[in-house]
């Protein structure tokens, strides 16, 4: 699970994707506090791996890149 705020200037879509694995999605979000929960599958469905993946969450006002651990 991902929590993360947008803020008030913060305008166009919201991109979040973990990287070589899977786009969440492309949408516009109003301002405030979102989760994002992911199922542990790749863009194709398959089901990846127990280990570290980075995440990256874009607006056009910028991004931010983490760490997330998924555990089985």
């Amino acid at each position: 699970m991902v929590l993360f705020q947008t803020g008030n200037h913060e305008t166009g879509d919201l991109i979040p994707q973990i990287f070589e694995v899977r786009k969440l999605f492309s949408s516009s979000l109003q301002e405030g506090q979102h989760k994002l929960i992911w199922d542990g599958r790749s863009d194709n469905g398959s089901t990846v791996a127990s280990g570290i993946y980075i995440y990256r969450i874009s607006t056009n006002q910028g991004s931010i890149t983490k760490k997330m651990i998924l555990a089985k």
